[in-house]
């Protein structure tokens, strides 16, 4: 799932999925946009204001978004390519429910802060992405 966890509209029924047709011992390579992240949100494109999602209302946001898109998203998840607001709990979350084990975890840091993303909670702020390779 390179680049695209963040936009299904259920990422734990895809992941689910995913382990279902991975042999046994097979890896799923996985590639996520985090929500809490400065431009989790995917608004960057009309509004420069990191953590937009949280600043804003989602109402404002996509009234503000429709000036410059047209497809009459009222909600996040109904934006072209959808974004289900998924972080890193979340993904960790999926990943032990399905009994799947990770072998690789990177969480990408936001301006090269890296300590921040390996403190729970604090790093659903900081991570830009999620990189993991998953064992069944």
């Amino acid at each position: 799932t390179l680049g695209s966890f963040e936009h299904f509209q259920d990422p734990y029924e895809v992941l689910k999925e995913a382990r279902r047709i991975t042999r046994h011992g097979g890896r799923i390579f996985i590639t996520s946009g985090v929500w809490g992240s400065p431009w989790g949100a995917h608004m960057n494109y009309f509004a420069y204001v990191p953590w937009v999602q949280f600043l804003f209302s989602e109402d404002t946001v996509l009234k503000v978004r429709s000036i410059y898109r047209s497809d009459g998203a009222t909600k996040y998840s109904e934006i072209e390519g959808g974004l289900n607001q998924v972080g890193v709990r979340q993904f960790k979350q999926f990943v032990s429910r399905l009994n799947l084990t990770i072998e690789y975890l990177y969480l990408n840091p936001v301006k090269g802060l890296t300590f921040l993303t390996k403190i729970p909670r604090v790093n659903e702020l900081f991570t830009n992405l999620i990189v993991a390779v998953v064992r069944k």
